[in-house]
Parts: C-alpha cells; structure tokens; sequence
C-alpha cells in the first residue's frame, strides 16, 4: 500500500532462515498497475434495417494504473446462438481509444444481437462488461423506427354517444414498420381533455382501433404512434379533436307550405 498508481517501483528480495539472511536479488522493476477495471457503461445506441447496422458505445473504465490501449468485444447472434469476435487491435504503440463501435457486416435485417466488451492495458485485460440490454430500445435489433400509422381519425364505425372509437389502417409493408414483421408492430394511443394527453389502456396493442370511454359532450384530443420490436416508436399522428356524440335524430317532418315561390318546412 502507499504506492503511486502507475509508477514503476525497482523491488529487490533476499531469503530468511535460521542462520540469517541470504544476498540480495538482482532488482526488478515492477508497475503499480492492474488491468483495466470491468465497463459498466455499455448502451446500444442507434440501429439501421437496410443495410443493417448497430451502434454501442461507452464511458472508459478505470484504468487502473497502466495506461488502456486496447477493446475487445463478442457479439451473440440470438437468432443462432453463434458469436462473433473483434478487436480494436490497438498496441502500447499505436493504441486504439475509440468508446463507441459501429458493427455494419456480419449483420441480418430484422434480428436480435448482444454485446459486450472489455478493456485492455499493459497489465492485460480486464473483466467482460454485462451484454448490452435487450429491453432499452432499440434492444439490438437492426431495425429503423417505424412511418406514422396511416389513416389516424374516427372509426368508420357509426358515432355513439359516450364512447369516441379510433381507427387507422396497417402498414402496407415491413418497410413503413422499420423492417420488422407487421404481426409484431404494436401502438399507442394517447387521450385526454387538454394536454399533457396521457398513454391509454388498450384492449390489444396490436389492433387497429381503439374504443375509449369519454362523458358525453365532451371534446377530448386523440393521438396514435406505431413501435416495433426494437422498442423503437414512430413519429406521432396529428392531434385530433373528437367529441363525444353521435349523429343528430331523424327530423319529425310535420308540414311543407309554398308561398310567392318560397318552400317552408316545419
């Protein structure tokens, strides 16, 4: 204890038995260094469908004394089960320091990966980080965000009073879903009275429409986004004001009289 972190000490040893004391040992110089400390910062950053594409980065670890030169990083396909190795390939000479990993070969569209990554100085390297996350999008999936839902308004359905019904229409392909499967594309609606709107409870995320309870005669305000299974939502519909009503009852057509070339109805 006591030392300076990252000095090189010269330590020499000698032997002790009951008679005394053997000479000396040829000094060796020995760091006051460790390897680097395990990455806690890992994130999947970004992601891209076509062509495929992730991007992870994170904060320096500790270097514990010896001066990091070097990554090292796996990649697990989910899909498959198989890994992938890679290395910044940097030396105490030409040091590779980059904390941010842009992995666009070896890739398919629409699926899952993991990574994780270690640290690397003069005294070695340090421990695995944890894989990156599976639930914070865009959960290392190769996928884009999704279009706007199209055709967001009123359900085609006839107006009744108490209820506002929502609807709109699926994406035409799995190009407007970012490149995920459509059967895995889910949305939120979002309701209120005024703003800020709030997320609302559906039936099934997965439909198309979207009944809500609202008293008659109010207005409230309506808006739809689309997400995918990278967790990655798409731009939000407009805003649309709907009120809580349904169409006006039959007219009682009681009598119809002409006079100086005027029609009245009562």
């Amino acid at each position: 204890t006591g030392l300076t972190p990252g000095e090189n000490y010269l330590v020499r040893m000698t032997t002790t038995n009951e008679v005394g004391d053997g000479p000396l040992s040829i000094a060796a110089s020995v760091a006051s260094a460790t390897v680097p400390a395990q990455i806690t910062t890992l994130k999947n950053t970004d992601s891209r469908w076509n062509p495929p594409k992730l991007d992870f980065g994170w904060s320096a670890p500790a270097d514990n004394g010896a001066t990091i030169f070097n990554y090292e990083s796996q990649i697990l396909e989910l899909h498959t089960g198989g890994v992938n190795a890679w290395s910044g390939g940097g030396t105490a000479l030409l040091p590779y320091t980059s904390t941010q990993l842009i992995i666009n070969a070896n890739l398919l569209r629409g699926k899952q990966y993991k990574l994780r990554v270690k640290a690397e100085n003069r005294m070695g390297q340090g421990d695995w980080s944890e894989w990156s996350s599976l639930t914070e999008p865009p959960r290392g999936y190769t996928l884009n965000s999704p279009d706007v839902p199209p055709n967001f308004g009123r359900h085609s359905d006839p107006a009744v009073a108490g209820v506002i019904k929502l609807g709109w229409t699926a994406y035409p392909d799995m190009s407007n879903a970012g490149g995920d499967e459509l059967d895995h594309v889910t949305y939120e609606v979002w309701g209120g009275a005024a703003e800020p709107l709030q997320k609302l409870t559906m039936a099934d995320e997965r439909a198309k429409s979207h009944s809500e309870s609202v008293p008659t005669g109010q207005t409230w305000y309506f808006r739809v986004r689309g997400v995918n299974s990278g967790g990655r939502v798409s731009p939000w519909s407009a805003t649309l004001p709907m009120a809580s009503a349904e169409v006006p009852g039959q007219c009682n057509l009681t009598s119809v009289t002409s006079n100086n070339g005027q029609v009245v109805m009562n």
